[in-house]
């Protein structure tokens, strides 16, 4: 008998494998069985040596159970046809709430979730949050999603980053979770948050007085779906432009940067950066900090130009491409460019 006030130890048992219901609110879900690539391991131990580790389950009113722990040995065992498994009953009253947080706890100090099944768990905890607080972007609401889950700050706030999509598109990811792709959308919209949305609040907040931020969400979507992107952290290059809190009438020309980087599938985040630098000139000087990084950049566009084939210019089509005019106008102003550094380089040191 446990101890006045202390939580009642879980009652072990063998119960029938027919008697269990798997439970909804666990993420993974069939994705245990169809997906993970260690499953056909687990069966193979299931079959030969048994459940070494009991299911935890909750005892319902019609004399069936709850899964709470345990999905890929319920679902091996349910594919090894096994009349019975072990398993712990717990005899606590919860409600749905409670049974979702012991379910998210068990799993962060085992075998964890993966950040979007993460995610998925605790989409009631978000929800309740930001009716709370009232503002997606509340740093309070990060400390509080902080603390109730356990995480850390940093791994808590970029849950939050990915919380924040409309619930059609969290939902079409939460389908196709373990499914391969060649670009991890979870990875992609939380930097479309870090990189583009929060700093564009930040410094161009007229920007969404006139296209909903939702909008700007699925807009960039697009070109995860269309291919555009290459890797999630892409977004980063147009960091740049969401950042620069450029001041006076000179907003306009980066709010029209934003707008096609938002609005054009296949304008780059690339493209966002360099067409902003064109813009701004000073803040790609910017980026070169030191005579070594001048240096390689340097070395780096000798060794394009040497190697690259003139053909490829006239051949190139779609969102590569570039005019054979514009190309030639770039490198005659480079040239200057150059011939007017060498000139100020020997200067300084005396040439």
């Amino acid at each position: 008998m446990s101890e006045e006030g202390s939580t009642p130890r879980p009652d072990f048992d063998w119960i029938e494998i027919d008697k269990i219901k798997a439970n909804p609110d666990n993420p993974r879900g069939r994705f245990a069985r169809d997906y993970d690539p260690a499953f056909g391991y687990l069966k193979e131990s299931i079959a030969e040596a048994g459940i070494l580790v009991p299911l935890v389950v909750r005892q319902l009113g019609d004399g069936t159970y709850l899964l709470i722990d345990g999905e890929r040995r319920f679902q091996a065992a349910r594919a090894l046809n096994k009349r019975q498994v072990p398993v712990y009953i717990i005899t606590e009253q919860l409600d749905d709430e409670a049974i979702r947080w012991r379910m998210f706890h068990i799993h962060m100090t085992r075998r964890p979730w993966d950040p979007v099944e993460q995610c998925r768990a605790s989409k009631a905890l978000y929800a309740g949050l930001l009716a709370k607080y009232g503002d997606e972007r509340s740093p309070k609401l990060v400390d509080e999603y902080s603390r109730v889950t356990g995480m850390d700050r940093s791994t808590a706030a970029d849950r939050v980053r990915f919380l924040r999509w409309p619930e059609h598109i969290t939902e079409r990811i939460y389908a196709g979770a373990h499914e391969k792709t060649e670009v991890e959308p979870y990875t992609y919209m939380v930097e479309i948050e870090r990189s583009i949305i929060e700093p564009a609040f930040k410094n161009y907040r007229e920007y969404f007085d006139e296209v909903d931020v939702d909008e700007v969400r699925e807009f960039l979507l697009r070109k995860l779906e269309e291919k555009v992107v290459r890797a999630g952290e892409e977004a980063r290059h147009a960091g740049v432009v969401t950042r620069s809190a450029i001041r006076g009438p000179e907003r306009q020309k980066v709010i029209a940067i934003m707008d096609r980087l938002v609005r054009d599938a296949k304008y780059t985040f690339s493209d966002a950066r360099d067409d902003f630098h064109r813009e701004f000139p000073e803040t790609a000087e910017a980026r070169i900090k030191t005579p070594r990084a001048l240096w390689k950049a340097a070395a780096d566009l000798s060794r394009a130009l040497a190697t690259y084939d003139p053909e490829r210019v006239e051949e190139t089509r779609g969102r590569g491409a570039v005019e054979r005019d514009d190309l030639v106008d770039a490198l005659n102003a480079l040239d200057e460019a150059i011939e007017v550094f060498l000139e100020r380089l020997r200067d300084a040191v005396g040439a």
